[in-house]
């Protein structure tokens, strides 16, 4: 019989050599579940943040790494994801790649990684949106209810809600964690000064 090339192979090494996102973007779009789709995902992520692509560009390329992850692990992939991209300065992004996680949280085989998303979207979203970070952050402390920084997110929650007595409360869980006590501590001595004194 006729010999098989991996035709697809080249035209993938093709693009690596040219380092052209557009090259990258039209081999995805016939060889996405191939081998070294998940290879292309990220090579072309990695150049459009490069090139300071438009936030459109970089959007679809978030997808493409959630689509070329195996299913179970698109939620812990995406949850690295948003720490690398909230690092890069992109927090609008990363934003939207931990929700596109999170329609895949349950299915992953890592149980936390729908918490963890849950955890880090709502401290994200906590000073522009405080009532849909609340939402997250206790989504986050039903599956972590012993997690410092979930307690400590949710206490600034309810301290911006003027519910006091509940911030105090989720400052005190988060006291006893070592990576969110100093920050409990500052919070608590000034939540303390505001109580009345019945509630001190």
């Amino acid at each position: 019989g006729s010999p098989s090339f991996p035709k697809e192979e080249l035209a993938w090494f093709q693009a690596v050599v040219a380092e052209d996102p557009q090259l990258a973007l039209d081999w995805l779009g016939k060889h996405s579940q191939t081998r070294l789709g998940r290879e292309a995902a990220e090579f072309l992520l990695s150049l459009l943040l490069d090139d300071g692509a438009e936030e459109d560009q970089l959007a679809q390329a978030i997808q493409w790494v959630n689509e070329t992850m195996p299913e179970d692990l698109r939620a812990t992939r995406l949850f690295d994801l948003l720490e690398e991209l909230v690092n890069e300065g992109e927090q609008a992004l990363g934003i939207a790649a931990g929700e596109l996680g999170l329609k895949s949280a349950r299915a992953d085989r890592y149980p936390e990684s729908n918490y963890k998303l849950h955890g880090r979207l709502g401290e994200l979203l906590l000073p522009t949106d405080n009532r849909k970070a609340w939402g997250h952050l206790l989504s986050a402390a039903f599956g972590l209810p012993e997690d410092g920084m979930i307690n400590l997110n949710l206490g600034r929650c309810y301290e911006a809600d003027g519910k006091k007595k509940r911030a105090f409360s989720r400052y005190i869980q988060a006291l006893v964690k070592e990576e969110s006590s100093e920050l409990a501590m500052t919070a608590l001595a000034r939540l303390d000064a505001e109580l009345p004194p019945d509630q001190r």
